[in-house]
């Protein structure tokens, strides 16, 4: 009895003493796993790079590092500087702003350290005033922003087209300043009125049904994609008409709304055969001129000139299409086909051109920017309008310095002097202000 007591002790004892080694290993071996967490740091990166997204509300920012998108979160002590601003935040960051960033790489949880964005112009802030979609230009805050192939739209973390911004949008947009104009790299749109889906505001459109979609119920009016619903009325005079009564080549007259991303028609009315067109009148200051295609831009309108239209001057002389220039006041009388008024008569205000025939002994001049430069014929071009280069032009630079043809670059803004011969404007003095292309 006395063995198998010794013997039970003995067992007892080596048990606990192995319980005591185990536990030992795996407290070392989980120290050891703690130190080798510890030892792996989150990875530090430095990137440069165009921002893409800010997401003020989620504390979130998306930038564009060579073609690669990377997202951030950005906390309270993440450092922001922004340029000529004392205590920037995230909410003074926009897309389209170039940025240099440092952040924490931690698996996928990235975490923004500092972010610095470098201003060479600050955005130009307010609402759209108006808006040219012949020149795809903008006044907003008094100021011209131009736009070129380049330029991004952005609203509701969407891409969308410069067809699809509003007067009354408020806009941020991020660019080069260029004297009294803005050009766009993105145009951020911040505010629109009717963000529940409905803009609540009537469009009118005539124009001619290209296409129909009899499933989808919609027609097609050149860009436009029009639904009908329920809700439209279709009218031909004082017929009412259904869906299933429209047919591609119709001339309509649609009024719709725009909800949420659909243009849906509230009236849609189809004109008659024996229906004559009708008279539109369109007047103010002109904002380019197409001398081949015989067409000129009024209100953001194309007016086009044909063998039959009368262009009449002061006095009610008759002048040739040369005296239609940019920034003249006209007042165009026509009809719409295609969108585009074909004018029975143009009264130009203060016209310059002489009569076809003329010799050349009208004065007349031209201003605006300088679209074409040829050095061998001795011409440049402002407005569309030909300007001819003699021995005794005078061209002069900023502060009247003297400059020979050679020296004038496209972009330059122009005022030219001089006397009219062939609807050619041969020059005796030119102003030259600006850098233009190419310096």
């Amino acid at each position: 009895m006395k063995k198998w007591l010794s013997l039970l002790l003995v067992c007892s004892l080596m048990f606990s003493m192995v319980s005591i080694a185990s536990a030992k290993t795996q407290g070392h071996a989980q120290k050891t796993t703690q130190v080798a967490e510890k030892a792996k740091p989150p990875k530090k990166v430095k990137a440069t790079g165009t921002i893409s997204n800010v997401d003020v509300e989620e504390n979130m920012i998306e930038i564009d590092v060579r073609g690669t998108t990377v997202s951030m979160g950005v906390y309270a002590q993440t450092k922001i500087q922004v340029t000529k601003l004392k205590k920037p935040t995230l909410a003074d960051i926009y897309p389209g702003e170039t940025a240099k960033v440092e952040y924490t790489q931690d698996g996928d949880n990235n975490k923004a350290t500092s972010i610095m964005v470098v201003r060479t112009s600050q955005p130009v802030k307010g609402t759209v005033e108006e808006i040219d979609t012949a020149k795809k230009t903008l006044k907003v805050g008094g100021k011209t922003v131009k736009t070129t192939s380049t330029t991004k739209v952005h609203y509701d973390d969407e891409n969308i087209t410069f067809e699809e911004i509003k007067q009354g949008d408020k806009v941020v947009v991020v660019g080069t300043n260029s004297g009294s104009s803005f050009t766009a790299r993105v145009i951020n749109i911040v505010e629109r009125e009717g963000e529940d889906g409905d803009t609540g505001e009537e469009t009118p459109l005539k124009a001619v049904i290209t296409s129909i979609d009899a499933e989808a119920k919609t027609i097609t009016l050149g860009e436009h994609i029009v639904k009908v619903v329920e809700e439209t009325t279709i009218t031909q005079g004082e017929k009412t008409l259904t869906f299933e009564d429209l047919k591609e080549n119709m001339s309509v007259e649609v009024a719709y709304k725009k909800v949420e991303e659909e243009l849906v028609a509230v009236s849609i009315k189809v004109a008659t055969e024996t229906e004559p067109p009708q008279t539109t009148e369109l007047k103010g200051k002109v904002e380019s001129v197409d001398a081949t295609a015989k067409t000129f831009v009024v209100t953001g309108k194309t007016v086009k000139v044909t063998e039959t239209t009368v262009i009449k001057g002061e006095e009610d002389k008759t002048v040739a299409f040369d005296a239609i220039t940019v920034d003249a006041t006209v007042t165009a009388i026509g009809t719409i086909e295609n969108e585009v008024l074909v004018a029975t008569s143009v009264k130009v205000e203060g016209a310059v051109t002489p009569p076809p025939g003329d010799g050349g002994t009208q004065e007349g001049e031209l201003a605006g920017d300088i679209t074409a430069i040829n050095l061998t014929a001795n011409t440049l071009t402002i407005g569309g309008k030909t300007v001819s280069i003699t021995d005794k032009t005078e061209i002069k630079g900023e502060k009247d310095k003297k400059l020979k043809l050679k020296d004038v670059k496209q972009g330059m803004k122009a005022e030219a002097k001089g006397k009219w011969k062939n609807g050619v404007l041969v020059a005796e003095k030119i102003k030259v202000t600006g850098k233009g292309k190419g310096k």
